[in-house]
């Protein structure tokens, strides 16, 4: 199967971070899958692009037999929140233009925060036919928890673009997948979603990594 995933966080080798989908990627590939990846070239650890994307719209790489875009992503990102927006809006645009030049996937997942990765996830998903199934994952709820941590107004103009883009997201989605139950609650109860579109996916940890230590008696 081929399968693409947009993921703006995805971790460069060596980051630290959440690595769901970096070790989702992995198992996949060493499945037999053949896996893309659409993510940003900006370290969210440093701050900074790495020598190697600077001055470049995309560059392509493989890492562990996965397929990666590293996308542009404007450097304003942790200088101030309208810098970060103009960040999003940035790599709306070079993700964009990825997703138009990946072989045709089987299947799309589209995984936020933030929201915008829908919007390259549903252009690719879109112009061609037959149309991929798109699986659009909600690991925060946004906007809400930028609003509950006083980050945006409730009523502010962007806070109610954000809503509808949640809103338009969720709906455009074959499935939705939800980290927790009490998000699956919340979609629900807010009419973004019914019941049977809504899936939960919990995050989870490699046993193999841990082993029982020896107690001294």
């Amino acid at each position: 199967m081929k399968i693409l995933i947009i993921h703006q966080y995805y971790l460069m080798p060596g980051q630290a971070g959440g690595s769901r989908f970096n070790e989702f990627a992995r198992l996949w590939a060493e499945a037999g899958h053949e896996i893309t990846v659409i993510a940003g070239n900006l370290s969210y650890v440093t701050g900074e692009v790495p020598t190697k994307y600077r001055g470049r719209w995309l560059t392509l790489e493989t890492e562990d037999g996965v397929k990666i875009w590293r996308c542009l992503v404007p450097s304003s990102y942790g200088r101030s929140y309208p810098g970060r927006m103009w960040a999003f809006f940035g790599f709306t645009l070079s993700a964009a233009t990825a997703a138009l030049r990946v072989a045709r996937p089987d299947i799309v997942i589209a995984t936020s925060p933030p929201l915008i990765t829908a919007i390259p996830a549903w252009i690719l998903t879109r112009v061609r036919r037959p149309r991929t199934p798109l699986i659009f994952e909600i690991r925060d709820l946004w906007p809400e928890s930028a609003i509950t941590t006083n980050v945006l107004r409730r009523n502010s103009f962007l806070t109610r673009s954000l809503f509808g883009l949640e809103r338009w997201a969720c709906r455009i989605a074959d499935r939705v997948n939800v980290l927790t139950p009490a998000f699956r609650d919340d979609l629900i109860n807010r009419g973004l979603v019914d019941a049977e579109k809504v899936v939960f996916v919990p995050k989870g940890a490699n046993a193999e990594f841990f082993k029982t230590g020896e107690r001294d008696n």
